[in-house]
């Protein structure tokens, strides 16, 4: 999707959009379009979902619902099947009415169902569908789970904020407003503090319903990994006991939950602040080490990746704690990662990138724009000017100028006139493979 200016609507002779000192566009209207290839694409009304593989995307179009597949240039309208259109404001969650699953074979969206909402997961390969029914409350948004097993539902059932209501967090849901938004990112503050949904989950698959307090992510197929009140973390299993892999007086948070591995990365709280890295496995503790800054919200990262970076706290300690060997990889002090994959990491040393397999010395590869965006793809990296494979640990080659996007093919999206200070992006637009 793009978003571009196409006509002078403003009526002062140019077409152009400009970004104001707060973050506000003036200027021209921008509009929403679907680009398949290559030509100026089709209008949309916004985007709602894409999925892993390139194949699928939802949108909003002509006030509808749709299901576009862009191998056989179909669409299935889902608004025939009742499909729930719009979504909130919530200023950091992707669009409500529909979400793949990690893989791509699944998508969910809402269904209207007389006066409430129900869950739809779709089998894009089969065509099969399961209803989910949220139960009692306002469901407020549906997800999978990283792992995609899991259909998490998040719904408003209690007055936790004693306003005499049931109130949605981020205001009720409603039409969707305009994806073309200012580069200069602005977010709603709910003037009171919002209630607080509570967590059902069921497997993806299909299954039973089931409240889940202190829920924070699947665990594998059939098991869930969450916090009690007095900040434990326990695993439970489908037909077993609960766990204990993390005891209260650690008061843990979350760096990694990986199941594969059977591991979770835990920073335990001390009274200076800080909090110190342990590895919980599920009946022994392994010490790192290493100490970090002081932190409450859970950072789970998608893909279950093999290296997880870390920085040490108050020295600027830098490192990478190696989940299959469950040991830690010194880097250079002051190093960023900025990504990695399988064996290898790549690094921002300075103002150079380097890269290779995180035990061995990192190959320097050259200089890095100061304030490059890392646009990502699959295993596929763009820090300009560099193009990089993670999964091969090479450099494809450089591309010049600012990317927009990034292709499967490693292609990067640039514009003719790249944006500044005061003035978005100009097409035409082209995409340019790297060079050597």
């Amino acid at each position: 999707m793009v978003c571009q200016a196409r006509s002078d609507t403003d009526g002062d002779g140019l077409i152009a959009v400009s970004v104001g000192p707060r973050g506000e566009l003036t200027g021209d209207r921008l509009a929403s379009y679907l680009v398949e290839g290559s030509g100026e694409g089709a209008p949309i009304d916004a985007f709602v979902a894409g999925d892993s593989t390139g194949r699928h995307l939802v949108m909003e179009r002509g006030g509808r619902l749709l299901l576009r597949d862009s191998w056989n240039q179909s669409d299935v309208d889902l608004s025939e099947r009742g499909a729930v259109t719009g979504t909130d404001k919530s200023p950091f969650a992707p669009h409500r009415a529909a979400s793949f699953s990690p893989d791509g074979r699944r998508l969910l969206y809402l269904r209207r169902h007389g006066a409430r909402e129900d869950v739809v997961v779709l089998d894009l390969e089969t065509g099969a569908e399961s209803v989910f029914e949220p139960g009692e409350g306002l469901l407020w948004r549906a997800e999978f789970d990283d792992s995609g097993e899991w259909l998490v539902m998040r719904v408003i059932d209690a007055d936790t904020n004693a306003d005499g209501r049931w109130s949605f967090p981020h205001g009720k849901p409603g039409p969707s407003e305009s994806p073309c938004v200012s580069p200069v990112p602005t977010y709603r503050i709910p003037l009171a503090p919002p209630d607080k949904p509570s967590v059902r989950v069921a497997p993806a698959s299909g299954g039973p319903l089931r409240l889940v307090r202190g829920f924070i992510s699947g665990f594998g197929p059939s098991a869930l990994l969450r916090r009690q009140e007095d900040r434990a973390l326990f695993v439970d299993r489908a037909g077993g006991p609960s766990e204990l892999w993390s005891g209260s007086s650690c008061d843990g948070r979350l760096l990694q939950a990986d199941a594969a591995r059977g591991v979770l990365l835990v920073a335990c709280a001390s009274e200076e602040g800080p909090r110190s890295l342990r590895l919980a496995l599920r009946d022994a503790n392994q010490d790192l080490g290493i100490v970090v800054g002081p932190f409450e919200l859970d950072t789970l990262l998608p893909d279950a990746p093999r290296l997880i970076p870390v920085y040490s706290f108050p020295a600027p300690g830098s490192a990478l704690v190696d989940l299959d060997t469950r040991q830690v990889i010194p880097l250079a002090p002051r190093d960023k990662v900025v990504a990695t994959r399988g064996p290898n990491v790549l690094v921002r040393r300075n103002d150079e990138l380097f890269l290779g397999d995180a035990t061995k010395p990192l190959q320097r590869l050259g200089p890095v724009a100061l304030l490059s965006p890392v646009l990502r793809e699959s295993a596929l990296v763009f820090v300009a000017p560099w193009v990089i494979d993670m999964g091969q640990g090479r450099a494809l080659g450089q591309v010049t100028g600012e990317g927009m996007a990034l292709s499967r093919q490693g292609a990067v999206l640039v514009a003719r006139v790249p944006a500044d200070a005061q003035r978005v992006a100009r097409g035409p637009l082209s995409w340019v493979n790297p060079q050597r």
